[in-house]
């Protein structure tokens, strides 16, 4: 069987030979090391044109692919994917073009359907395995500014309260409802936190969530463990932890991002009272 590590390099031969990308970058666990039995193999191929069928028909014949499956399509890129020797391999196809609007509008922190975070932070995990100058260059243009850090830190100061409805939630029965904004909430304190860190990150298909948390050297002590409790610990300490930590990440920001507008529906440490008889 072929390690991943050998195709990759092997379909980016292909690639060069005949459908000249301007750039190839390796992405994902074989890019990191860290592949297992089960890690795909991830190109992006970066064009000043869309290849024709012929030339991307050579790439899979000459790599003994299986069935090609387009996996999604846009007007400046596609996906493909097919099977060889039991690895599936992903080849997106997108012109420079198209990717440096995408990555304008990540720097200038816009907002997308697309998960632009998770496509930036691909520049930085990934490995250029054909022009890595062009790659360079994107890395450079993607370092993040001031205003970008506030920019993303107001966009997802976003948390449901839970801590001022701790006495009057259980008697209501809405532990799904509760689990749910625990979740988003531990997605929000990590986009909040790699924001003021200057990491890219997005909560796409969100993998390896320690190794996430560890790339953040400004945070709360004990981060991927208490993030743990908001997902799936007891309840009622889960929005006790909530609390805290979106305690300790507010005055975080205000330290290091102190411009960032960062207002709580309900203060740190408020409860709801229940009515008294008049």
């Amino acid at each position: 069987m072929v390690e991943p590590r050998a195709l990759a390099e092997r379909l980016a031969e292909l690639a060069v030979e005949h459908t000249g990308p301007r750039a190839i970058l390796l992405t994902g666990s074989v890019a990191r090391g860290d592949a297992d039995e089960y890690s795909d193999v991830d190109l992006i191929l970066y064009y000043a044109a869309l290849p024709d069928e012929a030339g991307r028909e050579s790439i899979r014949t000459g790599i003994g692919g299986g069935d090609r499956q387009v996996l999604g399509a846009e007007e400046n890129g596609f996906v493909e994917q097919y099977i060889v020797d039991a690895t599936y391999c992903q080849l997106a196809h997108v012109t420079v073009a198209g990717w440096e609007g995408d990555l304008g509008k990540a720097i200038a922190g816009e907002e997308s359907e697309l998960p632009l975070g998770k496509m930036v932070a691909g520049l930085f995990e990934g490995e250029a395995l054909h022009g890595p100058d062009l790659i360079d260059q994107w890395r450079d243009r993607a370092v993040h500014t001031p205003a970008l850090k506030r920019t993303l830190i107001e966009r997802h100061w976003t948390f449901f309260p839970l801590w001022f409805f701790e006495r009057s939630f259980p008697p209501r029965d809405a532990p799904i409802f509760s689990r749910e904004e625990l979740v988003k909430a531990a997605y929000a304190l990590l986009e909040v936190l790699a924001a003021v860190n200057g990491v890219w990150f997005s909560r796409f298909q969100l993998k390896r969530t320690q190794e996430a948390t560890e790339k953040l050297a400004i945070a709360p002590e004990r981060l991927y463990e208490r993030l743990l409790v908001l997902v799936s610990g007891d309840l009622g300490t889960a929005v006790l932890e909530l609390e805290s930590l979106v305690g300790e990440t507010q005055a975080i920001v205000a330290e290091h991002v102190p411009d960032a507008e960062i207002p709580l529906r309900v203060p740190i440490g408020a409860r709801q009272e229940p009515r008294t008889a008049p």
